[in-house]
C-alpha cells in the first residue's frame, strides 16, 4: 500500500504542503489550472525552486489581488460545495472549513459559519485547503500519515496584537495530534490551515515498519539560516498491511493467493507455476514493487509468452494512482485492467467475475 508521511519538523502550512507535493510529481500545471477551476479569477500561480538549509524544495506562491471586502467561513463551505472535485476531496476540504470556523468561532465568539476572513485570506485559504487535499489524490496514495508536528515558540502578530504561539485558533485545531518537542522554530511553524490539514488527512502515525520510496519538500516563506523551514513529505510502502488485505479478500471469496514480496520473486514463481503445468488463473500486478516494479515485471512475463502456445495470463494492476497516464502506462505494459488500491472487496469480486465470464478463470 503507498502511503505518504507528513513530517513537519519545522511546522506545516498550505503552501508548504503545495510544494512538497510538487517536489514529489504533482504536475505544475494541476496547480496552475487550480483557481479556474475553483471559481477564484486573476490569481497568478508562482512555482520556484528554493533552497532552505542548502535543501532545494518547491515554494509556490499566489498572487491574489486585493478585494474590498472579506468572506464568510459559510460562503467558502458553499463554494467548495460547487467545486469540481471528487466526492473525497470535497468531504475533506468541507471539514477542514469547518472545523476552522468552529475554532475561530470558539476564540472570538461567533457562530462558526460568521466566522470572517478578508479576502486575499479567505482565497488563499480556498486553494491551498482544496489543492493541498486534491494534490494527495494526484499523488495516488491511499493513506496519509504524520509525524509528531513542530508548532514554534514565542509570539505571533495578529489583528489585535501580539498571541503567544501556537495561536489560540490554532491550538484548538492542533487538539490531539502529537506535538514536536525541542522546535529550533521562532514564531509560528505551523498555521490554522496545516493544522486543519493534518486533522482531516493523517490517520496518525506512521506504521511500525514502512518501506521508503520518495521524499518531496515544500519551502515556507522564510528562509532562516539555522534549519530548513520547509515540510518534507516522505512516500512509502506498506506492502506487509496490503499483502494481508489481499490474501483476506481473495479468502472470503473462494480463491487460494501466493503472495510475493517483490517483481523478481513474482516473475520467478509465475516461470515456476508454468513449467509445473499449474499456471496461475490470474495475477494482480503491484505496480509499486522493489527490484522489478509491476509495469516491468509485466512486459518480461508478456515476452516469454509470446514465444509460447497457448492465452497469456490475466493481469490486473494494483495501483492507487488514478492519474490517465498511469493507466495507459498499464496497458501498454499488456495488462488487461486495473484495480484501485485500496481493494474493495465488491470491485474485487466484479474483477474476477469477468475473468469467470470472459472464461480465464474456471467457475
Amino acid at each position: 500500500m503507498r502511503i505518504a508521511i507528513l513530517d513537519p519538523a519545522a511546522g506545516i502550512s498550505g503552501d508548504m504542503t503545495l510544494g512538497a507535493l510538487l517536489s514529489l510529481g504533482v504536475p505544475v500545471r494541476w496547480l496552475e489550472e487550480l483557481p479556474a477551476r475553483l471559481g477564484v479569477s486573476d490569481v497568478r500561480v508562482t512555482v520556484r525552486d528554493v533552497r532552505r538549509s542548502g535543501v532545494t524544495c518547491k515554494q509556490v506562491e499566489f498572487g491574489i489581488p486585493e478585494q474590498p471586502h472579506g468572506r464568510h467561513v459559510g460562503e467558502l463551505l458553499r463554494l467548495v460545495e460547487r467545486a469540481p472535485v471528487s466526492d473525497w476531496v470535497k468531504e475533506r476540504a468541507l471539514n477542514a472549513f469547518r472545523l476552522v470556523g468552529e475554532a475561530e468561532g470558539r476564540v472570538h465568539g461567533v457562530a462558526p459559519e460568521q466566522v470572517h476572513l478578508h479576502e486575499v485570506g479567505a482565497v488563499d485559504a480556498v486553494l491551498d485547503i482544496v489543492g493541498a487535499i486534491e494534490g494527495f489524490e494526484q499523488l495516488g496514495v491511499e493513506a496519509v500519515h504524520n509525524l509528531p508536528v513542530a508548532v514554534g515558540q514565542g509570539w505571533v502578530e495578529a489583528a489585535h496584537g501580539r498571541l503567544p504561539v501556537p495561536a489560540p485558533a490554532t491550538a484548538i485545531l492542533l487538539e490531539g495530534l502529537v506535538i514536536a518537542n525541542g522546535s529550533p522554530v521562532e514564531g509560528e511553524a505551523t498555521t490554522p490551515t496545516g493544522a486543519a490539514l493534518l486533522r482531516v488527512l493523517s490517520a496518525g502515525p506512521p506504521p511500525e515498519r514502512w518501506r521508503l520510496t520518495g521524499s518531496g519538500w515544500g519551502a515556507g516563506q522564510r528562509d532562516p539560516k539555522h534549519y530548513p523551514n520547509a515540510l518534507r513529505i516522505l512516500v512509502a510502502e506498506d506492502n506487509q498491511i496490503n499483502a494481508l488485505l489481499i490474501r483476506s479478500l481473495l479468502g472470503r471469496l473462494g480463491h487460494h493467493a501466493v503472495i510475493t514480496t517483490n517483481g523478481a520473486e513474482a516473475l520467478e514463481s509465475w516461470l515456476s507455476a508454468k513449467s509445473a503445468g499449474t499456471p496461475y488463473d490470474l495475477v494482480l500486478m503491484d505496480i509499486q514493487m522493489p527490484q522489478l516494479n509491476g509495469i516491468e515485471t509485466t512486459k518480461r512475463m508478456r515476452i516469454l509468452e509470446s514465444g509460447e502456445p497457448g492465452g497469456r495470463t490475466p493481469i490486473l494492476a494494483l495501483t492507487a494512482n488514478t492519474l490517465v497516464e498511469d493507466r495507459y502506462a498499464c496497458f501498454e505494459a499488456g495488462m488487461d485492467g486495473f484495480l484501485i488500491k485500496p481493494l474493495d472487496r465488491e470491485k474485487l469480486a466484479e474483477a474476477l467475475a469477468g475473468l469467470v465470464a470472459s472464461r480465464h478463470i474456471a467457475a
